[in-house]
């Protein structure tokens, strides 16, 4: 029997495709393919970084705890989780809390908000994320994916290392090391990060 495969915010051709901002479940599938693309437009920076709004940071992190949820119930059943590794960004959400200064005319209202990034509804931890590109990269063998890598080597490129080893790195940058694609399991399924 063919296995089902869904896709979170990667267009395949021939392949179910859902937003980010979906609610579909990954119970229906046997393959899940994820990239963490937010299709929400910015505020004003913060202290150098996007800020958004406090409705879009409602969904925000709506959608980030529905992914989490759905991403640890499909690993912990025995699921596969591809995730196309995008640049790591650090942002800013409203926690819809407010800080008032100052008393009458003159008081002002400020939104007090939280650092936040576009890896939150990953179901595991994972050392620290560094946003960085190029397109050198060096395959560790694994069996399961030399098929991978040698059909795709000449297009594939990253945008974030791990700054601290893996226990099963796939993909390293071809200077330093720096892990750029990982296996990882979870209960009875495993994640699968790839540049």
């Amino acid at each position: 029997m063919a296995k089902q495969i869904i896709s979170i915010g990667y267009k395949i051709p021939g392949i179910q495709t859902y937003s980010f901002i979906s609610s579909q479940s990954l119970l229906d599938s046997d393959v899940i393919v994820f990239s963490p693309e937010l299709p929400y437009s910015s505020r004003d920076p913060f202290q150098g970084k996007t800020t958004y709004d406090e409705s879009t940071s409602f969904h925000i992190k709506d959608a980030t705890s529905h992914w989490h949820q759905e991403l640890t119930t499909a690993l912990t059943s025995g699921k596969t989780v591809f995730v196309f590794w995008k640049q790591y960004e650090k942002f800013y959400v409203q926690t819809g809390n407010k800080r008032t200064e100052g008393t009458g005319r003159t008081a002002q209202i400020y939104n007090i908000v939280d650092i936040f990034d576009n890896y939150h509804f990953l179901p595991l931890q994972t050392p620290e994320m560094i946003s960085s590109t190029g397109n050198k990269i060096k395959f560790i063998h694994h069996p399961a994916f030399v098929t991978f890598w040698n059909e795709y080597k000449e297009f594939l490129g990253f945008e974030s290392y791990f700054n601290e080893p893996i226990e099963k790195p796939l993909f390293v940058t071809t200077t330093g090391d720096k892990v750029i694609g990982g296996l990882f399991a979870l209960g009875q399924g495993h994640l699968v990060i790839l540049p």
